[in-house]
């Protein structure tokens, strides 16, 4: 069996998704960002990922046992400020989440969107459910290499097999990082190489053609892109300016550095992305593989 993770790490990268008109996911003119999700009619998503997020496994290096993910006081911070910040702007009362990503102060708009990206079950979550996932399958790795043990089944048998991988590889060496994933799937016997290599290089093409549909779309970009903040009530926003000014304009001056820095000062958020960037800075490190050694720790 085959599993692989698709982590990412920039939170950010949502936030920059939805400056460009019209909006590439519909799902975000329509949600409620803030809205308490059941599932089984009476399952939270709290619920579903405390039990894991609460009691991370050891570091698989060092053995030390780090700190919970967040706890039940956490989910409900994030729940309040995701509150504080959606539809509570007097010129944003009956707007849709894509408009409070695209007029909201950029501090605040990242917040929301991030918050969103953790606590949503369905529309969002992604962060979250991805810590959720590295721990499970490292847990899950760890009990069929004590079952291998027990049953003396050699070493290069195991029928679970995890790679990790972060957005920037894709996005910064897209034909490498496609090659390895066909590579983690498809032996050469089962898939030749030059149907990769085919596969690789139209992914490349494609991959490139978007890009720079997004580049133009940026350059010269002609949709709305004020922002509500502190002190600034909603008759002196005008919502039809150019989206060049919003902060995820790299050309505005805006960077990736400014909307983490944003993140990293929120005392909740801030604490609970710099525990998941640390669970993932280890699963990417490793591969996200995990064996046991003689002594029954964990080793690479």
């Amino acid at each position: 069996m085959y599993i692989y993770i698709y982590a990412n790490t920039l939170p950010t990268n949502r936030t920059q998704s939805q400056k460009y008109a019209p909006s590439p996911e519909n799902w975000v003119k329509s949600i409620d960002p803030c809205a308490t999700e059941l599932f089984n009619d009476h399952q939270t998503y709290p619920d579903l990922t405390l039990p894991t997020l609460l009691a991370p496994p050891p570091d698989p290096n060092t053995g030390s046992q780090p700190p919970p993910i967040l706890t039940p006081d956490d989910f409900q911070s994030l729940s309040s400020t995701c509150r504080l910040h959606y539809r509570t702007r007097p010129r944003l009362k009956e707007s849709s989440y894509y408009t409070h990503l695209r007029h909201l102060h950029p501090k605040y708009a990242v917040i929301l969107s991030t918050i969103h990206m953790m606590t949503q079950g369905v529309s969002g979550g992604d962060i979250l459910r991805m810590a959720n996932n590295i721990i499970k399958l490292r847990q899950m790795s760890v009990l069929l290499q004590q079952m291998n043990a027990l049953h003396h089944i050699p070493a290069g048998m195991e029928k679970i097999q995890v790679l990790t991988m972060s957005m920037d590889d894709f996005i910064f060496h897209p034909e490498e990082n496609a090659k390895k994933l066909l590579d983690f799937f498809f032996d050469d016997d089962v898939m030749p190489v030059t149907t990769k290599r085919n596969i690789v290089t139209r992914y490349v093409q494609d991959y490139l053609v978007k890009l720079h549909a997004v580049e133009e779309e940026e350059n010269g970009g002609d949709g709305g892109g004020g922002s509500v903040g502190p002190g600034v009530s909603g008759k002196d926003v005008d919502l039809s300016r150019a989206k060049a000014d919003h902060i995820t304009n790299t050309r505005r001056g805006g960077t990736n550095e400014e909307l983490i820095g944003y993140l990293r000062q929120d005392e909740v958020v801030g604490r609970v992305l710099g525990r998941v960037e640390e669970l993932v800075d280890v699963a990417l490190r490793d591969g996200g593989n995990y064996a046991l050694n003689d002594v029954g720790e964990y080793e690479r």
